[in-house]
């Protein structure tokens, strides 16, 4: 490792250094410069569309916006939106966007109209379903009208040390442990159109009914053992993992999935086994971080036209996503290694098998260590991954 890459190390793994203070950085300011770009692009649209709501989004442009406000959904619907240029999704994305700075403490009055009715968030509550919206802030309260088909319906807002509460509109779950916070997110919170919708594209059933307080237990216990067996990936979790869509279960499948564009969201399995939720709140925390340092560069040039062989997807896979899989899955081989050192049962139900990691590892490394395609960001997510399994491996020998 060239001293170059030193300051990315951290996203490799917690077992080997940590880039919190990177990471937030980078985060908040590719996200508000993309927000800059987007009201430049759009902000004459925005203003057709109602009053107040340019000028609230360029007020927080001229505030320092906390890492937890940005690390959100709505900047990655912000991000797709100025992609497609589909009117309706830019509409929905601003709207959005300053309800989130609200959320966070910015002031101001506007109202927009939407095109197509659309549903919203304000931190932990869901809106009605709507074509319109007014808001209004005045210190601690915030007030929300949307017009339904019923007409206008007006949801009041008032904070206190325990964060927002209201009435007047529908709450959803909250996962709060120590070292540990995230919403349990419905999937009916999910516009249709929006890159979160891809994480539970054909893994839904409407009519299966989800127990979220399966799910919050999980949550509890899967924490519980990640703190007691293997405490530094808890941060690794908590700092990228900011929501949970919980999917229904199905015989003998354990599922989750992420995305670039649904920052600190995941889909997982709704099941009650510890271990396995353990283990996918590190693998998928482990692709946040790779989203995150993305945002500098790309992990590989495109030369490399090869088509590699996965075991773990069991077919031919470009070089970023050959990196993409040794990146999570290494790291969820040393999260078990380091929880079986320090006690985790060996009968524990829903471990994967370490052996079975190691061979599919031990697999694609020639391909990673022969292509030319990776950039030094690349490298710097598996190369120190590798030292650090085969040092382990030498040690235990």
């Amino acid at each position: 490792m060239i001293a170059e890459d030193l300051a990315y190390e951290g996203f490799a793994s917690p077992e080997v250094g940590s880039s919190r203070d990177l990471l937030e950085t980078l985060v908040v300011n590719h996200g508000m410069q993309t927000l800059e770009a987007f009201v430049e692009r759009h902000g004459t649209r925005l203003d057709q569309r109602g009053s107040g709501l340019v000028p609230a989004l360029k007020n927080w442009l001229q505030r320092e916006a906390p890492y937890d406000a940005v690390w959100n959904t709505a900047f990655g619907d912000m991000y797709a939106a100025l992609l497609s240029n589909q009117p309706d999704e830019v509409d929905r994305s601003a709207a959005a966007l300053a309800l989130r700075a609200h959320a966070f403490g910015l002031e101001g009055d506007w109202q927009f109209q939407l095109d197509s009715p659309a549903s919203f968030m304000f931190d932990r509550w869901m809106l009605p379903l709507g074509d319109a919206v007014r808001v209004s802030t005045t210190g601690n309260t915030v007030l929300i009208d949307t017009r339904t088909t019923d007409g206008w319906r007006q949801s009041v807002f008032q904070r206190d040390e325990d964060g927002w509460g209201s009435d007047d509109a529908q709450s959803i779950p909250v996962f709060d442990h120590p070292g540990l916070h995230c919403n349990i997110v419905p999937i009916e919170c999910l516009p249709a159109a929006s890159p979160a919708q891809r994480l539970v594209k054909d893994l839904y059933d409407a009519g299966t009914p989800n127990d979220a307080d399966m799910l919050l237990r999980t949550c509890k216990e899967a924490a519980d053992l990640i703190s007691e067996f293997a405490g530094i990936y808890l941060p690794w979790v908590s700092e990228s993992i900011k929501g949970l869509i919980p999917l229904p279960p199905r015989p003998n499948v354990l599922h989750s999935a992420s995305g670039n564009l649904a920052p600190g969201l995941i889909s997982v399995t709704n099941q009650p086994l510890r271990c396995a939720l353990a283990e996918q709140l590190v693998h998928e925390a482990t692709h946040q971080h790779l989203y995150i340092l993305k945002r500098l560069g790309p992990l590989e040039d495109g030369t490399d036209e090869t088509l590699y062989y996965s075991p773990f997807r069991k077919m031919g896979r470009p070089i970023f996503y050959i990196l993409f899989a040794y990146h999570a899955f290494a790291n969820v081989l040393l999260f078990y290694r380091m929880a079986r050192r320090n006690g985790l049962p060996d009968d524990e139900p829903g471990v994967t098998s370490a052996r079975t990691l190691e061979e599919d590892l031990q697999s694609v490394e020639e391909a990673l260590m022969t292509t030319k395609a990776l950039t030094p960001l690349g490298r710097a997510l598996w190369e120190p991954l590798h030292e650090r399994l085969v040092g382990e491996q030498s040690w235990n020998r």
